[in-house]
């Protein structure tokens, strides 16, 4: 997975819209200032990439990051779906949330 999502990264003509700091503050319903502060410690970090004419961006050190915490939330993930599997069943669950 990761190779692809390199590869999409270095061919920027691939996004039609840019993701910037008002839009992320719109869809997560926070102050711009907030956001702006957040990217920017997450910029500081290379786990993200800012620039006024590009948006945010994924940074370099996004695949460490993905690599230590996926296999955890894969298992927690695992686990959730067990219980609910042995308890009421995942399609009961799942009619309950749509509900």
């Amino acid at each position: 997975m990761f190779p692809l999502v390199k590869g999409l990264l270095k061919d920027k003509k691939k996004y039609s819209d840019k993701l910037s700091i008002f839009s992320i503050a719109q869809m997560l319903d926070i102050p711009k200032e907030t956001v702006r502060r957040k990217v920017d410690a997450l910029c500081k970090k290379k786990l993200l990439v800012y620039s006024v004419r590009e948006g945010v961006t994924i940074g370099d050190n996004w695949e460490l990051l993905v690599k230590k915490i996926a296999p955890k939330d894969l298992l927690s993930l695992d686990k959730a779906i067990k219980v609910i599997s042995k308890n009421v069943g995942l399609s009961e669950f799942l009619n309950d949330i749509k509900k």
